[in-house]
């Protein structure tokens, strides 16, 4: 009960203040050989949600055992990289593969529509992230001398791809997939123009680098980055383990 001719104030209840919600843009893209405070926070995750993981704070062989493992469970492409799809669904959200929606990622507010984020383009390509008004540099040069001898610039896609697969088995690589295996809707292995290999990471990356300078229709192994009709788009996620390339 108040007194009489004294005024009384109510105090006025704040709700208590929320926590910002975590999201992938939080989270960098993490794989075998990667260090750190984000690396043992996926390993808490990961041992929470029963798996056994390695060294704390390394992404060790048990780790990516543990990644490949939960990929599988949850349905979630499998490649042993944590990339948004895996970091969403950690964090319930359904995302589909690829980097850039992580943090330093290259795509602006969400998930990209072009699909970029497979070697599923459509013959005639997609625009680069951030809109086709985006610039993109071109890839190489359009020459390239290797173990097989000199790309043949001029000749027809076949030609092309015939050169890199010889490339690749001389530099000790494996041709992992051509038009067989499972690939995405309109993937260019089902066109005949395109091949998977792979083999160490250093002659990958060489690899990579040799196929870099031809322009090819696409190029993709992301330790190195992404070609999408001879311009660089960044790494796309889930070529970790081998180098895509079509002509």
């Amino acid at each position: 009960m108040g007194i009489p001719g004294v005024s009384q104030q109510r105090a006025v209840s704040q709700p208590p203040a929320q926590a910002p919600r975590e999201s992938v843009g939080q989270h960098s893209l993490l794989q075998s050989g990667s260090r750190g405070s984000e690396v043992a926070n996926l390993q808490q995750r990961l041992s929470q949600a029963g798996y056994q993981v390695g060294q704390k704070g390394v992404f060790d062989a048990k780790t990516d055992a543990a990644v490949r493992q939960y990929q599988k469970d949850k349905g979630l492409q499998v490649d042993g990289q944590v990339g948004q799809q895996t970091w969403g669904s950690f964090l319930g959200q359904k995302l589909p593969p690829g980097t850039q929606m992580l943090q330093g990622g290259q795509a602006p507010g969400g998930a990209d529509p072009t699909g970029r984020n497979k070697d599923s383009f459509e013959p005639g390509g997609a625009q680069r992230p951030g809109g086709a008004g985006s610039p993109a540099a071109p890839a190489g040069t359009g020459s390239a001398q290797g173990p097989a001898g000199a790309f043949p610039a001029s000749g027809s896609n076949k030609q092309k791809l015939d050169w890199a697969m010889k490339t690749a088995q001389a530099m000790g690589l494996r041709i992992t997939s051509t038009t067989g295996g499972q690939h995405a809707p309109h993937s260019y292995h089902y066109l005949g123009r395109a091949v998977d290999v792979a083999g160490s990471p250093a002659t990958m990356a060489k690899f990579y680098d040799l196929m870099h300078n031809t322009r090819p229709t696409e190029l993709f192994y992301d330790p190195r980055g992404g070609v999408k009709n001879g311009q660089d788009i960044g790494a796309i996620g889930g070529h970790g383990d081998h180098v895509h390339v079509a002509f």
